[in-house]
């Protein structure tokens, strides 16, 4: 075999694990995506938490409730947003890891923090969440696909308690 023949036989065999490593650049973006998310939720604005998905999103919020499309994700929010639960509600999140699955899809694991949330009862709740997030890069801007919030429900009985962890990152 020849220098060339190795070289690009080695190439294409790297080519697409290369290509599903995101880049820095990549990163950040999603990044800002989630930070402006954040900030349309402390703002309590359905529009900017909405425009942060990409038009096919979906949503499961912890309730099960199921809003596919940015009208019905919109409407979720708007009627989450001025309720009793979450309307004096605050959010931090944290990117915990990001994995390319592709160069233009990656999978996201956020902490989040809920402050100020209640019960219909109006007693404070715990506010530490979870949530998966598969997002996208349509014309070179990235969007949340999918988000799933969801709290840990604690071990059953007679279980130890393990934290939890989110996957090891990505090797770059």
């Amino acid at each position: 075999m020849t220098r060339t023949t190795v070289l690009v036989t080695a190439l294409l065999f790297a080519a697409p694990a290369l290509a599903q490593k995101g880049g820095a650049k990549d990163e950040e973006a999603i990044k800002a995506v989630v930070n402006g998310f954040v900030d349309g939720w402390n703002k309590h604005d359905a529009k900017v938490l909405t425009g942060a998905f990409a038009d096919d999103g979906s949503v499961i919020n912890p309730g099960g409730r199921v809003a596919r499309g940015k009208a019905e994700i919109e409407k979720l929010f708007t009627e989450e947003q001025a309720g009793p639960m979450l309307k004096d509600s605050t959010m931090a999140m944290t990117v915990s890891n990001t994995r390319m699955v592709k160069p233009d899809v990656a999978f996201i694991d956020i902490d989040a923090d809920l402050a100020g949330m209640k019960s219909p009862d109006g007693k404070p709740m715990p506010g530490k969440h979870h949530i998966a997030v598969v997002a996208v890069k349509k014309a070179g801007k990235w969007l949340l696909e999918d988000i799933r919030p969801y709290m840990f429900a604690g071990p059953p009985p007679g279980m130890a308690a393990k934290p939890a962890a989110a996957p090891a990152p990505a090797k770059k």
